[in-house]
Parts: C-alpha cells; sequence; structure tokens
C-alpha cells in the first residue's frame, strides 16, 4: 500500500479538517454527507502533513476509524479546512489529484480523445490536435513553456482560448 501525504502551511492555533470528495464541491454545506475520508490535526506546526492513515472513512456522513479504499482511476479532491475556537476561519481550493492513472499534463498526447473534447474525466486539458492543451485567459496562463501565447477564441474549435 502506498502513503499518500498531503502537506499545506496553516498557523499553529488552527485546527485543520482535511476532507477528500468524489466532487469539487464549492458549497460545503454537505460536505460531511459526500466525504470519503477525514482526519483533523488539532494545533498542528505551522507546515503540517497529514496521511491517509492518520484519517478515517466516511460513509453516509459517519466517521469510521478505518482506513477508506479509494476509488481508483477517477478525479479525487483534497480539501484542508481551518478552524480557530470553532469558527471556519480558512478554507483552501478543492486540490484535483487522481490516484493510479495520472491526469494528463500539458503537452501530452490523447490519441483516443474527440477533437475539442476534455483529454480526460477530470481534466480541465482541451485535445486538440492530438495533444492537451491548456485554456488560458492571457499569455501568462501559458508558463509552462516561454515559446507559447493564448490563442484567440477561434482557433481552434473549443469554447475556451488555449495556449498554444
Amino acid at each position: 500500500m502506498e502513503t499518500f501525504t498531503f502537506q499545506f502551511s496553516v498557523p499553529a492555533s488552527v485546527m485543520v479538517v482535511s476532507i477528500l470528495l468524489e466532487n469539487d464541491y464549492k458549497d460545503l454545506t454537505d460536505a460531511a454527507d459526500v466525504a470519503l475520508w477525514t482526519a483533523y490535526l488539532d494545533r498542528p506546526k505551522a507546515r503540517a502533513g497529514i496521511r491517509i492513515t492518520d484519517g478515517g472513512a466516511v460513509r453516509n456522513g459517519e466517521w469510521f476509524a478505518e482506513t477508506p479504499l479509494l476509488p481508483l482511476d477517477r478525479p479525487l479532491y483534497f480539501l484542508a479546512l481551518g478552524y480557530d475556537e470553532g469558527l471556519l476561519t480558512a478554507q483552501s481550493e478543492a486540490i484535483p489529484f487522481m490516484i493510479g492513472k495520472p491526469l494528463p499534463q500539458p503537452g501530452d498526447a490523447c490519441p483516443s480523445v474527440r477533437e475539442g473534447a476534455f483529454c480526460s474525466e477530470g481534466s480541465a486539458l482541451f485535445c486538440i490536435e492530438g495533444k492537451c492543451r491548456t485554456p488560458c485567459f492571457s499569455d501568462e496562463d501559458c508558463f509552462s513553456d516561454d515559446t507559447l501565447r493564448c490563442l484567440p477564441l477561434g482557433v481552434y474549435e473549443v469554447s475556451a482560448r488555449v495556449c498554444g
């Protein structure tokens, strides 16, 4: 069994609750009902790390003291919530990751994907001319290669500008 560790920085006075989700939830009022796993650090160090084995499985909103079998080859999301004296004071963005097959990277080949479709489930990259391309708003979004520029809308048959 591989060990997965999530690292983050928080003030020492904050308790951190970490959650794994199957969807990128913006409204966390039902996060406990849809979580797969959760763990907490009571007063962590400024730079904290938490392993899957530090937490427990969540099923239908109930916490269990067992390490869950996480789904393979589909997107999952890690979320850290910070609480100070019982009040939610910090929340990370939902960070996508996948166990098993990795998410495609910019420039990866996508031969079995329809032109203009996402490179894979959970990926924000578009498959264009057989390569995964990053959506962008400006040239600064195309930081992985100085020769790439954010192309104007309409250069390719997709509903967004992409690096090219």
